[in-house]
């Protein structure tokens, strides 16, 4: 019967670790950064068992036109909060709260394209925008749970933005 001594049995296991960490380097995910799997997810069609609430194609178009960078945006600002940037999380929180600025349809006039929206949608952007004014003070403040916390509930707000207006098969612009 051989018995190993223990210096060989270190070298032994220090050969199994390293092995083991070469081949996770050599992934195919290694050269992406960690948040674009989360970012595919979330441009994806949503799988729904209820249909979207409905907006008129003419509302469609429009929202598809200002929702284009959507997704880079909140992906550079998620960069920013989880690498605790803070003067970039405050710029680009505080771009998003400019940004999200549909008007409230006026009147009952047919020529508003934004009658053609429901009240569900400004709800939420009036909410995205509060959240992302949260985002900007965290920042602001260097305060890395507030500003966590607050990039969470903006989240929440595109999710469920989404969960109630994206149809199935629609693929957002890119």
């Amino acid at each position: 019967m051989m018995t190993m001594s223990a210096g060989a049995m270190r070298i032994g296991f220090l050969v199994l670790v390293i092995g083991g960490c070469g081949s996770c380097a050599t992934s195919s995910d290694r050269d992406r950064p960690p948040q674009q799997k989360q970012l595919i997810r979330a441009v994806e069609p949503p799988v729904r068992s209820t249909p979207p609430v409905f907006i008129p194609e003419a509302a469609r178009a429009l929202l598809r036109m200002r929702m284009a960078t959507h997704a880079k945006d909140m992906s550079d600002l998620m960069s920013a909060v989880v690498n605790l940037r803070y003067v970039d999380a405050e710029a680009l929180a505080g771009e998003i709260v400019d940004d999200a600025s549909l008007a409230r349809p006026i009147g009952n006039d047919a020529t508003e394209l934004n009658a053609l929206l429901p009240p569900e949608f400004f709800a939420l952007q009036d909410r995205a925008r509060d959240d992302a004014r949260a985002v900007a003070t965290g920042a602001h403040g260097l305060s890395a749970i507030d500003l966590g916390k607050a990039y969470g509930r903006l989240s929440e707000d595109c999710v469920a933005c989404h969960a109630l207006f994206r149809p199935a098969g629609e693929r957002p612009l890119r």
